[in-house]
């Protein structure tokens, strides 16, 4: 099993996880950590490891952490605080269809660098724009997940 962790800026982390909760149901190796405004690094470093740590313990085949923004203090510290764990792999630029794909095959991955990469193939091809011209119309039903 490889375990999630979701962090970025604001309530982006927490967005995330309730989102993939809402579609996928709740997981147990799965978790969130926030940077909200106006927090000590030290504190949200502690936290970050604190996570990744625990984790680890339940999840033999390591842990992804999804991060908002390469550069940014939470993929920064999430780095900072994973470079001497073993099978921790950091990724930054996480939409919603990364996380659910985590969070659901998560539980059946073989190491958390095979997941990363899966991960970050999920999250290329979920970014499109679409085609709503007349001759596409038919292909649209309108329902949503």
């Amino acid at each position: 099993m490889v375990g999630i962790l979701v962090t970025g800026h604001g309530e982006f982390a927490k967005g995330m996880m309730q989102a993939s909760q809402m579609i996928g149901g709740k997981a147990d190796h799965a978790r969130f950590v926030m940077f909200e405004d106006g927090m000590n690094l030290d504190d949200f470093g502690r936290e970050l490891r604190q996570q990744m740590e625990q984790l680890l313990e339940n999840c033999s085949n390591g842990v992804v952490v999804l991060t908002d923004l390469l550069g940014g203090t939470p993929f920064n510290v999430s780095v900072l605080q994973s470079q001497d764990l073993d099978s921790v792999v950091v990724l930054a630029g996480t939409n919603l269809p990364m996380v659910l794909e985590g969070v659901l095959t998560g539980p059946f991955a073989e190491s958390a660098l095979a997941l990363a990469e899966k991960l970050v193939e999920t999250g290329r091809s979920a970014v499109v724009l679409p085609d709503f011209s007349q001759k596409h119309q038919d292909d649209f039903d309108g329902e949503g997940i």
